[in-house]
């Protein structure tokens, strides 16, 4: 949320009156005053007339925020509170209500099971050479996050990207209610919650509900060309293989620097220059590249947003001690780390090695599609395999399946044991290695990554410490 991305207190650029929010979530306390002019979820940010919405915990916080002057939004009956079935639910209602001030600005909604929060930074940057844009802070992409993002909107604005996530059916269908999209996006259909959903059918289908707040659907939708589960009537396609597809990016060169593509629409090409490797990185530019294009973004500017594009931070590289680790443990499922084991392939002159943690939310599909990515793994030309987490063994059982020598794969299946793997990773790895860190975040593997940077340190120290005579 470009200027606004405290969710814990957000300013409304248009007061909403007493009588709007009484119609929606029911009547105020005596007292509430005619307008409010910003919403809290934090009791301890509060000023007068704030309305607070007791999100989660913040039940246990509602005398402090009605100390504070505010008029509090809960589920539990009280004195002095506005009461609701669900907190996040009425959140979410209000912000939707909130959007409709601000139907000249086109907002657009980004969803998928992979891509989606670096399609949407892509695509932010763009329009925001072109207008003020609102969008999604970080991965903010569940009720809470999407209603923060509305609230936050301007009538200076005259775009917005909104992230919109999923872990069941129902939930995007009611996230794309609130937003009312004017664009949709779907970066893929892959195999990321499909324990909760036991099948890609059933994904795209949920995936599918994003167009539920939309009137018309038919050219306001792109997804992948090469998905046949979301060839929906009117949809446009996008694609990086397929030259029929309605908006086309061709890869001439994929390096570790960057990427040289040329993209395609309306039978006309245009060069860029992409400074971020990897394959997976061109998918999100080529959709964040199309929406631009359909919301009349002159292509020049999209070229100036495309030279200044950076990867996420969470993928930065970090330096622990003589050794390069690629953090990306916020988000895992088996198409991402194949996608990242491509861009490793990428970089040249180095040796490169994996810490894989578990892929969470798989279902029935646990052992085939761990065992499936270390079998993988072995096409890589990894140096080392290094598994961490209970499903440490199926990873270990596809790489040797994939042909990989066991004394490469270490494997550890304790996840209350980090120390034992970081210290495997700082024993064994070689003077300038990078390391790829890939799970899902409930994986925790940061609990990992954070010590091998103090034992490759402290390992190095003692070779500098001459021996005694």
């Amino acid at each position: 949320m470009e200027g606004n991305t405290d969710v814990r207190r957000i300013a409304l650029d248009q007061p909403i009156p007493k009588r709007e929010i009484a119609a929606l979530l029911g009547p105020l306390p005596d007292g509430a005053p005619e307008v409010f002019s910003a919403i809290a979820t934090d009791s301890r940010v509060c000023l007068p007339g704030d309305l607070f919405f007791a999100l989660g915990g913040g039940e246990d916080y509602l005398p402090e925020a009605t100390l504070r002057g505010a008029i509090a939004v809960s589920a539990r009956p009280g004195a002095g509170r506005i009461l609701v079935r669900d907190t996040a639910e009425a959140f979410l209602a209000l912000a939707g209500r909130y959007r409709s001030r601000f139907r000249d600005v086109k907002v657009v909604a980004v969803t998928g099971s992979y891509g989606k929060t670096t399609t949407k930074e892509y695509l932010k940057e763009m329009l925001s050479r072109c207008a003020d844009t609102a969008a999604t802070a970080g991965n903010l992409n569940n009720r809470i996050g999407v209603a923060a993002t509305l609230f936050s909107l301007k009538k200076s604005d005259r775009f917005a990207v909104i992230e919109a996530g999923m872990n069941h059916p129902g939930e995007l269908s009611e996230l794309s209610e609130a937003i009312s999209p004017d664009l949709a996006i779907i970066t893929g259909i892959g195999t990321a919650h499909i324990g909760n959903f036991g099948s890609r059918e059933a994904i795209a289908k949920a995936k599918l509900e994003i167009t539920d707040g939309m009137i018309e659907t038919a050219g306001r939708l792109l997804v992948p060309a090469e998905e046949p589960l979301l060839g929906v009537p009117g949809a446009l396609t996008v694609s990086l293989a397929d030259r029929k597809a309605d908006f086309f990016l061709l890869p001439d060169s994929v390096r570790e620097d960057g990427s040289h593509a040329t993209f395609f629409h309306d039978g006309r090409g245009f060069p860029l220059r992409f400074p971020i490797p990897g394959k997976d990185a061109l998918s999100c530019l080529a959709f964040a590249v199309s929406a631009a294009t359909l919301l009349g973004c002159p292509f020049f500017r999209i070229r100036e947003a495309i030279l200044a594009l950076e990867t996420p931070v969470r993928r930065f590289p970090e330096k622990a001690g003589d050794l390069i680790l690629l953090n990306d443990w916020y988000n895992s499922s088996p198409e991402a780390v194949l996608a990242a084991f491509d861009a490793l392939d990428l970089i040249r002159g180095r040796p490169r090695s994996a810490l894989l943690g578990d892929m969470e939310e798989l279902g029935a599909e646990t052992e085939p599609l761990h065992r499936m990515v270390g079998r993988e793994a072995a096409k890589h030309n990894l140096r080392k395999l290094y598994l961490f987490g209970r499903y440490a063994p199926f990873y270990a059982r596809g790489a040797r399946e994939g042909g990989m020598a066991e004394e490469n794969i270490f494997c550890n299946s304790d996840p209350l044991d980090p120390e034992k793997t970081a210290s495997a990773v700082a024993a064994t790895a070689l003077p300038g290695e990078i390391v790829l860190c890939k799970a899902s975040h409930a994986a925790d593997l940061g609990r990992v990554t954070a010590r091998i940077a103090d034992l490759r340190a402290e390992q190095n120290k003692r070779k500098e410490i001459p021996p005694h005579d």
